[in-house]
């Protein structure tokens, strides 16, 4: 993409000096009508222009050899730039098209292979920030945003942008949302937000869907429509801004652990599949601490409930989801220990 936007780049330039070139060209051979033959400015105008375009009306005014002479210098020298300058047109729309096809047929390629991956619809400020997030953790992305030049700055990503309506059944499923993992909806309207909540969950049925909601009489709608887990920034932003007031220490840590800012530890939950050796044993018994250094914090049942501060004899069964704290190394021996074998 970078050679073929220096190589569009180089063609741009060459056009604008050779038709650059030609106004020259014009220009002189005008002056030179005017100054030396002693022609009007609209006759020298006009022998300049069919001159220039081989049109073939022959002479306005009689040429001595000087004129004829100027006038072969204009149709060769101008024809050259005309020419060059077409083609470089030419080739610039093509570039353009050719181009616009390749990249579509590679991001529908892409979209193809996609399994288990994330889609964000919408890329304003908060999507921005949640495909940063996704990105950094090497997370398989696909963003769905209506405004081309919004998408511009993710021609260098690794996340796969589509430029569409999100409320489109047939634009999800471009975006692979029958295969995906999660999908996280920031568009800017709650009424979008929850077309876009019904479509996805009507194609896939078990993709987990976080949504953003501006007024709080949303939420419940947007809890019906199907979403997983609904966000009001504004209450986010407010409780934070509450909490830096009244628990500085407490925010500064939990937003370290939860990646707002960057720190030796970090919080991530695994989940006990069906065939963990851990399944059955006790949290004591389990040595996660021992073996890998992590800590868990806190552990959610299959029914959702969680303990906190969960007791060494806190049995582990399946379907549980540990609540881990520790720097990545320490959180990739937690993966090993806990896979199935």
């Amino acid at each position: 993409m970078a050679l073929a936007g220096a190589r569009q780049r180089s063609l741009l330039r060459q056009l604008v000096c050779s038709f650059g070139v030609v106004l020259l060209v014009m220009v002189g051979a005008t002056a030179f009508f005017v100054g030396v033959e002693r022609w009007p400015l609209l006759d020298s105008v006009y022998m300049t222009v069919i001159t220039l375009s081989t049109v073939g009306y022959g002479e306005v005014r009689p040429l001595d050899e000087r004129g004829r002479l100027a006038s072969m210098v204009l149709i060769v020298v101008g024809l050259t730039g005309m020419a060059f300058g077409l083609r470089c047109a030419a080739e610039l729309v093509l570039r353009e098209q050719l181009l616009g096809l390749w990249t579509r047929r590679k991001i529908m390629r892409e979209l193809e292979h996609l399994r288990d991956h994330h889609i964000v619809c919408g890329y304003g400020r908060m999507g921005r920030e949640v495909v940063q997030e996704l990105v950094q953790r090497g997370l398989p992305v696909a963003v769905i945003e209506r405004d081309p030049p919004a998408i511009q700055p993710l021609s260098d990503s690794p996340a796969i942008a589509i430029q569409g309506d999100a409320t489109l059944d047939n634009i999800l499923i471009q975006a692979g949302v029958q295969r995906a993992k999660a999908m996280v909806s920031v568009v800017s309207r709650d009424e979008d937000n929850l077309f876009i909540t019904i479509s996805a969950r009507h194609l896939n049925p078990n993709l987990h869907i976080v949504v953003r909601c501006d007024r709080e009489e949303s939420r419940e709608k947007l809890i019906r429509a199907g979403a997983s887990r609904v966000v009001s920034p504004y209450v986010t932003g407010g409780r934070q801004i509450a909490a830096a007031l009244t628990r500085p220490a407490v925010l500064e840590f939990v937003e370290t652990l939860i990646g707002f800012e960057q720190g030796e530890a970090e919080l991530e939950e695994v989940t006990l599949r069906a065939g963990s050796p851990l399944i059955g044993t006790s949290l004591g018994e389990s040595a996660i601490h021992d073996e890998t250094g992590a800590s868990v914090v806190a552990v959610r049942g299959p029914d959702g409930h969680f303990h906190t501060s969960p007791p060494p004899d806190r049995k582990l069964r399946a379907g549980d989801t540990l609540i881990v704290m520790g720097t990545d190394e320490q959180l990739a021996k937690v993966e090993k220990l806990t896979a199935a074998v």
